[in-house]
């Protein structure tokens, strides 16, 4: 036994280094787990930009979207008519300028209806379908005596996009508005058909 005055065993050897030595760290995620980690984070976050893009999608174009679409096609048709070579090609781009400039001139009834101010979104709205790609496209293809072709089949396609578009926004449009869209359809839909033509015997 221990007398008052004895101080109690004090640790030794391999017991004290134990008692004095740092904790051990806690134990973490392997190089393996953080990868998994990883791949299923970036999954989902892939997965809240699809969901988001289809919500966007699912409610159709913006009359914005529309405007510049008009717009930009106007100043496509207007640019190259005078370098296109084929009569069958120039009549049909000859329509397609006539329906542009009507559509183009009864916009109004679009953006008064969905509250466009179209004098002071301008910039902002040409932005949303510049014209810069068809342009540098078909001066591409110019120099490569090729403008007919790649111009008919993409003024084609665009005009089966802008249809499409148009189409959408009519499900929800009423009064005016309504009957803008169905007379741009129409009349769009009368010039896709010549250039639809064109590229069919090309």
């Amino acid at each position: 036994m221990y007398s008052h005055n004895q101080p109690p065993d004090q640790p030794v050897g391999i017991d004290y280094l134990n008692q004095i030595a740092a904790p051990p760290p806690r134990p973490g995620f392997d190089r393996k787990t953080k990868i998994i980690l990883a791949i299923f984070g970036t999954i989902g976050v892939l997965s809240l930009i699809f969901i988001f893009s289809m919500a966007q999608q699912s409610r159709g174009p913006s009359p914005r979207t529309i405007i510049a679409r008009l717009q930009k096609l106007q100043t496509v048709s207007e640019t190259y008519r005078s370098k296109l070579k084929s009569t069958r090609l120039q009549e049909a781009n000859s329509s397609l300028i006539a329906v542009l400039t009507t559509a183009n001139n009864s916009k109004n009834t679009l953006a008064s209806a969905h509250n466009i101010d179209l004098k002071k979104e301008e910039k902002q709205i040409k932005t949303l379908d510049s014209p810069d790609k068809l342009q540098q496209k078909f001066d591409n293809a110019y120099l490569n005596a090729d403008l007919d072709r790649t111009y008919a089949y993409t003024i084609s396609t665009e005009l089966a996009d802008t249809i499409f578009q148009l189409e959408r926004l009519q499900k929800s449009a009423t009064g005016g508005t309504n009957q803008f869209l169905k007379k741009t359809i129409s009349d769009l839909a009368n010039v896709r058909r010549q250039f639809t033509a064109i590229t069919e015997t090309s």
